[in-house]
């Protein structure tokens, strides 16, 4: 499930969280490839594990949360685990490609590695038309 963030609070309570992870997208409503990433996350969000909440803010509505984790292009999602700032995507991407590229960022189930699993090479595939945009 997707959770909104209403506020500044709200979002420094989530990303504070320590037992999971927490992917905030940064979208507008008046940029395209934000709504279109948005939908994407949704998707991802209704069906990603127990290891990640996944939220969103808008862009325009908090400033200060847009500056303090200098977000200069949209769409972005930031990863935080354990409290703490620990990726950045920038850019539309489908479903497939945000599970891949947000799972690397997630601490690994008990049992597992993931030694060796670097980044895989961008399948064009995956991009939506007309992302993602380089910053401003």
């Amino acid at each position: 499930m997707l959770e909104v963030l209403a506020n500044a609070s709200a979002f420094h309570a989530a990303v504070r969280r320590r037992d999971i992870a927490v992917a905030v997208l940064f979208h507008a409503r008046w940029d395209s490839n934000s709504r279109m990433l948005l939908d994407e996350f949704e998707r991802y969000a209704r069906t990603a594990d127990a290891r990640i909440m996944c939220a969103a803010m808008e862009f325009d509505d908090w400033s200060k949360v847009v500056e303090q984790y200098r977000v200069t292009a949209l769409p972005t999602i930031l990863i935080f685990t354990g409290g703490r700032l620990s990726g950045r995507i920038i850019g539309a991407r489908k479903a497939a490609r945000v599970r891949r590229d947000i799972a690397r960022h997630l601490p690994a189930r008990s049992g597992t590695s993931t030694r060796g699993q670097g980044p895989r090479a961008s399948d064009p595939d995956d991009r939506i038309p007309g992302g993602p945009r380089p910053a401003l």
